[in-house]
């Protein structure tokens, strides 16, 4: 056995229990601020997408590679992935609201390949699936954007 004396067995204390938050202390979600939007950026970058997929495709057709089954999905993927450069390039020159520029840059993309291929034909499955990659191109060219801008030290003071 021990020497120990015996010791008294600890008393609990009891914690005040924590109000629940208030209601206007709970986070919201971000307001977009259209002022701040860079429109000739996302406009001037959705149109520089348009002319390198046009030039793509009138190269194609040039060359005779149009006619290859893989040509429209191929250029399909391209367009989409000139949309992720083109909206991270746009969202970093913003500087401010990167996933915004990104999406908005991506919506017109994809918006302008429906308008047009209403307008050269009809719009079926191919034609929207390729205007949703060209929306998730540019959304992911602003989410891309916006990590890389929370990474760089903050230039306000």
């Amino acid at each position: 056995m021990s020497n120990r004396p015996p010791t008294k067995p600890r008393r609990r204390v009891r914690q005040p229990a924590t109000p629940p938050p208030s209601p206007a202390a709970e986070p919201t979600a971000p307001r977009v601020d259209w002022r701040r939007v860079q429109w000739a950026t996302v406009l001037l970058s959705a149109l520089y997408v348009w002319v390198l997929g046009l030039a793509v495709a009138f190269v194609g057709f040039q060359t005779g590679l149009a006619q290859s089954r893989e040509f429209a999905p191929a250029l399909m993927l391209l367009v989409a992935l000139a949309a992720f450069w083109i909206a991270n390039r746009a969202a970093l020159r913003a500087g401010q609201q990167p996933l915004l520029h990104g999406l908005l840059v991506g919506l017109l993309v994809g918006l302008g390949g429906l308008v047009l291929s209403a307008a050269t034909g009809s719009v079926g499955v191919p034609e929207l699936a390729a205007g949703l990659l060209q929306t998730l191109g540019g959304l992911l060219g602003g989410r891309v954007a916006q990590r890389m801008l929370a990474g760089r030290p903050s230039s306000r003071t």
